[in-house]
């Protein structure tokens, strides 16, 4: 309401994972954005989606095998492609639903003959910080705080490194992604936060040492002490899993 304040935005596509996770790609396509919103300094508020699939009669194999259009592994389901659209667009809408924003807009197209279908969402948010935040780290001492936990789940880094068997890409986690955003404005409140980055593709590891690096800075991280969702985790999959 009025006219005081300023927007920050951010655009991200999400379309590999909605190969194998077509409801949780597109949820935490959504998502993803409005973390890089949160990142920025801001609440998110406003949500615009592109999706483009192949025409809505043709089939689609989601699951593990959906890549080589063959399933080997006895997991995957055949659908049509409206189908599978049907299911971007749920997760779409539940994941703006449990954030509250508003989805005030898109484009759709049927023209893409590839097995990877586009998610591609732009998230605008009001700034609540007095400047947008930045990633680089900016003074030498500062602490590292991480909110939420992390799982062997969003590991395509991991996958194209070829340092996984399977893709699994991230789970979306509706309540989890709302705490973290509340507990981000809890902590922009306080005036003392003064870099920020979303843990999305590469994890920890990339965000980390982005932030350290375009800072010009170095920074200790102790695995032991990331909050993780699951036992067994290897250090691997801590430190690069989304």
């Amino acid at each position: 309401p009025g006219m005081k304040g300023f927007v920050v935005s951010k655009m991200e596509s999400h379309c590999s994972p909605c190969v194998p996770r077509p409801y949780d790609a597109a949820a935490t396509g959504a998502g993803g954005a409005m973390r890089d919103v949160v990142a920025m300094g801001g609440r998110p508020v406003f949500l615009l989606d592109f999706i483009g699939t192949r025409p809505l009669e043709q089939e689609v194999i989601v699951g593990p095998c959906g890549f080589s259009g063959r399933c080997d592994c006895g997991k995957c389901k055949v659908m049509t492609s409206q189908e599978r659209l049907n299911i971007m667009i749920k997760g779409l809408r539940d994941m703006c639903a449990v954030m509250d924003v508003f989805i005030v807009g898109g484009g759709f197209s049927t023209s893409f003959s590839d097995i990877v279908p586009a998610v591609v969402v732009a998230v605008f948010g009001k700034l609540v910080t007095e400047k947008p935040l930045t990633k680089p780290a900016k003074k030498a001492g500062d602490k590292i705080i991480i909110i939420g936990v992390t799982g062997n789940d969003g590991n395509d880094t991991l996958y194209r490194a070829g340092l996984a068997k399977e893709m699994r890409p991230a789970i979306a986690l509706f309540k989890e992604e709302k705490t973290a955003l509340e507990a981000a404005m809890v902590a922009f409140g306080t005036g003392k936060i003064k870099a920020c980055s979303d843990l999305g593709a590469a994890g920890i590891g990339a965000a980390v040492c982005e932030s350290a690096r375009y800072g010009d800075l170095g920074a200790i991280v102790d695995l032991s002490k990331v909050p993780v969702s699951i036992k067994g985790i290897t250090p691997q999959e801590i430190l690069i899993c989304e």
